[in-house]
């Protein structure tokens, strides 16, 4: 094996090899606390957490997620187009609560921005713009918390041993402070800067500011919703505790799993053993699972899903001059989203009873918005097949006819447009199997430019 293509599998496997390990390690934190654990226990942890808790608890989510929607008000004047606060708590709150449970921030939670972002008639360009002050956003914020916890706390991260020097944490905290105060200097004197062969435009003193601000602060009340849900210990005050959070944080983002699922919890029972008993912690990281990730993706979801309906319902009502058309496409083409966000649309169906020119006017106005249709045929009406076929070609989806019987090729060709749908193009062409390619040989040839 090469040099070179070892350093491209390292790239391609090692961020998924160290997630895995990070993982496998939390996995044996979790399930040696978990050995003598029952449940009466944790049950008895969960009554004793105090009412006083519970409503700071709540008190902070609902501040941590209003802070979160100032990320995205930010990025939105960043990027020249500012939406309303009512749309940045939207767009941000939909983001955050699914990106934090389905994992892969970067992919998730950037998905669900560009389809609000653009029914609200932001570019690419500038949606891409949004995406980066939000994801810088919350680097700053991390930057900033993890410095002023290493300066005042040195004794933190004592179990990295006593041959550590006592000065290498508060030097780490300086330089984590020294990044953030680049940045806000760069933005105050260097409107553009290069990087990677790009011109990129830097937000300016005032939104640096902000940003700095907001994210401090929103990390701070999100580590404040699990200490208020924890007893009074000895020794572990808010600061310490900070740095506890930020860690375990930290260490599940790197796991890239859901949530930071195992690993932020090996974490946080690994740092707080010494503290207070195991069910304690367990209970307490149940409720904070509860109120940060559970209760918001349920909103999230239901947020969502009304949206999408709205959405749909406005464009059907003002492009179909039959209401009784519009309606009737309404509910087959719900019917076929599969939860891709609208990033694609699925139709599976046997017949066509509305007005072909409608339908087609339907998927070319989808095209134009980006969002293609993928028409699964059952059965061989030639009529609808070529309806279908016209449908697929307008909105630059595919036509798939397929057998109701097989399965398991349904289920295949379903995964390969999701991954399309998530990733475009390259990610569909990485994804091994026959239905994969069936669906890129189907898919309209790229024009050339874009």
């Amino acid at each position: 094996m090469t040099r070179q293509s070892a350093l491209s599998l390292l790239k391609r496997f090692g961020p998924t090899c160290f997630g895995l390990l990070l993982l496998v390690g939390a996995l044996y934190v979790v399930q040696r606390e978990f050995r003598g654990l029952s449940w009466q226990d944790i049950q008895t942890a969960l009554h004793a957490t105090p009412a006083a808790g519970l409503w700071l608890a709540a008190g902070c989510t609902v501040g941590a997620y209003l802070l979160l929607s100032a990320y995205d008000r930010l990025g939105s004047i960043y990027a020249g187009h500012p939406v309303s606060w009512r749309r940045s708590l939207l767009a941000s709150f939909c983001a955050y609560s699914l990106a934090n449970n389905i994992g892969v921030a970067t992919v998730s939670g950037a998905a669900v921005r560009y389809r609000f972002y653009t029914s609200w008639g932001l570019a690419p360009v500038a949606i891409a713009k949004v995406i980066a002050i939000t994801s810088l956003t919350f680097g700053l914020g991390g930057f900033a918390i993890a410095g002023t916890v290493l300066v005042l706390e040195p004794d933190l991260l004592a179990f990295l041993g006593q041959g550590a020097p006592r000065w290498i944490l508060p030097l780490i905290g300086f330089l984590c402070w020294s990044i953030v105060i680049t940045y806000v200097v760069l933005a105050r004197f260097v409107p553009h800067i290069r990087l990677f062969g790009h011109e990129i435009d830097l937000p300016g003193f005032r939104i640096a500011i902000a940003q700095v601000a907001l994210a401090t602060s929103d990390v701070a009340v999100t580590a404040m919703i699990f200490y208020a849900l924890l007893p009074p210990a000895d020794g572990l005050s808010f600061l310490y505790f900070l740095g506890i959070y930020i860690a375990a944080y930290m260490a599940g983002l790197a796991a890239n799993v859901p949530g930071g699922i195992g690993v932020f919890d090996g974490a946080i029972l690994f740092a707080l053993a010494g503290f207070m008993p195991t069910p304690v912690v367990v209970g307490a990281l149940l409720l904070f699972r509860l109120f940060y990730y559970i209760i918001p993706l349920f909103l999230a979801g239901a947020l969502f899903a009304g949206f999408e309906i709205s959405q749909r319902r406005k464009l059907v009502a003002r492009l179909a001059p039959d209401r009784g058309i519009a309606v009737s496409f309404e509910v087959s083409a719900l019917a076929g989203l599969t939860g891709l966000a609208a990033l694609a649309l699925i139709f599976i169906g046997d017949a066509m009873e509305e007005n072909a020119d409608a339908l087609c006017h339907i998927a070319g106005e989808l095209g134009l918005r980006g969002t293609p249709i993928f028409v699964f045929h059952e059965g061989a009406d030639p009529v609808a097949g070529a309806v279908f076929r016209q449908i697929a070609r307008l909105s630059g989806g595919a036509y798939l006819p397929f057998d109701s019987a097989a399965i398991a090729m349904l289920r295949d060709l379903l995964r390969a447009i999701a991954v399309f749908a998530a990733g475009g193009r390259s990610a569909l062409a990485q994804l091994p199997g026959a239905a994969a390619r069936q669906v890129a040989g189907l898919l309209p040839k790229p024009q050339a430019g874009t």
